[in-house]
């Protein structure tokens, strides 16, 4: 696609966003739905016409300086030069870390770029990969339910990931190599009737250690999906590092969780007022929170400097609250939840592939 229609296209979008923005506010959601539409339908024919431009003139990966360069213009977490494995199927692995798979818009105004995922497992000719990055900002559910049984079987989201995404981030080629995957353990992870005997300031802020989530699992009802979130258990297995307690706080974060957002997510959902300022739903963490209480009040203190720029995104599981669906936040997993619809929440897929 040409600078100069991808320019056009870009414009557009944006023009389309602040439309919706607005019926929103004025609660006519007939428009917005018909707005919402005609803006995945764009969005669906960009990708197509990217994913063909980049079939005829370059392979599945970027080349080395281009592949290890961040959203943001910083680096992947790589030293020296970046090593290309080859696998079947055409990929190739960066550093046993990377894979660019599939496309989606990810520039602030809505410019289309190959999706960087981590390899999260790599065994027995299939790789699970989590999107490096929180690539959009959504609903888990759009339409609120006062009370309702929060299910990932039945969410949107998992509609929007198997339908909408699926679609539009991967070619005919691409969706041939992943694989319907099985979920299991999509239930909450902590009973309140557990919160009640345990007293642990912790287990009261449904704040999950690596060693004592076991203890709170409930299943839910199991699913078949081609694109998804990651649960609370894999949240916690799938990560090498070992998470800590922040001090002076009662959080417990895990900075390989952490996850920066692309700028056209960012930008997705955020609302301009009359005064030109900018509100975005997306907040990234600026290294400062409230101390844990000791009894003289509560302050403000600077932590956790390389969980700085990460947002919050959410998992699949139902949260231990009426209403509620685990989260990630600063590193830091939130099994007892935030509200689904709720617009603070990042959308960070997983997908399984033949290698």
């Amino acid at each position: 696609m040409s600078k100069m229609k991808n320019d056009e296209l870009a414009k557009r979008l944006l023009e389309m966003q602040k439309q919706i923005q607005a019926a929103v506010a004025k609660g006519d959601f007939v428009t917005v739905m018909k707005l919402s539409q005609e803006v995945g339908q764009i969005q669906q024919q960009a990708v197509k016409e990217t994913a063909q431009e980049a079939m005829r003139t370059q392979s599945n990966i970027a080349q080395p300086q281009a592949a290890m360069q961040g959203m943001n213009g910083s680096a992947y977490t790589t030293k020296g030069n970046p090593v290309f494995t080859a696998l079947p199927g055409g990929l190739k692995i960066i550093d046993d870390k990377y894979v660019e798979f599939g496309s989606f818009p990810q520039g602030k105004n809505g410019e289309v770029k190959k999706i960087l995922w981590r390899v999260l497992e790599n065994k027995n000719g299939q790789m699970l990969l989590l999107s490096e990055y929180v690539l959009e900002c959504k609903r888990w559910k759009d339409e609120f339910v006062k009370d309702a049984v929060v299910s990932w079987a039945d969410s949107d989201l998992r509609k929007w990931l198997n339908g909408y995404f699926f679609n539009s981030a991967f070619n005919s080629s691409e969706k041939s190599q992943i694989i319907e995957r099985l979920n299991t353990g999509n239930g909450a992870f902590i009973h309140k009737d557990v919160l009640n005997k345990v007293k642990t300031e912790h287990a009261k802020h449904n704040i999950l250690h690596d060693d004592t989530f076991e203890k709170y699992k409930e299943q839910g009802q199991d699913t078949k999906d081609k694109v998804f979130l990651l649960n609370v258990q894999e949240a916690i297995d799938l990560f090498k590092e070992k998470s800590y307690i922040v001090p002076q706080t009662i959080w417990v974060a895990n900075k390989e969780r952490t996850a920066s957002a692309t700028n056209y997510a960012l930008e997705s959902q955020a609302e301009i007022f009359p005064n030109g300022q900018k509100q975005y739903s997306l907040n990234p963490f600026d290294g400062e929170t409230w101390a844990k209480s000791d009894g003289k009040g509560r302050k403000k203190i600077k932590v956790g400097a390389e969980l700085i720029g990460s947002v919050s995104y959410w998992l699949r599981n139902a949260g231990s609250g009426k209403n509620t669906v685990a989260v990630v936040e600063r590193g830091a997993i939130f099994a007892g939840g935030a509200n689904y619809f709720c617009l603070n929440f990042g959308v960070r897929p997983a997908v399984l592939i033949q290698t």
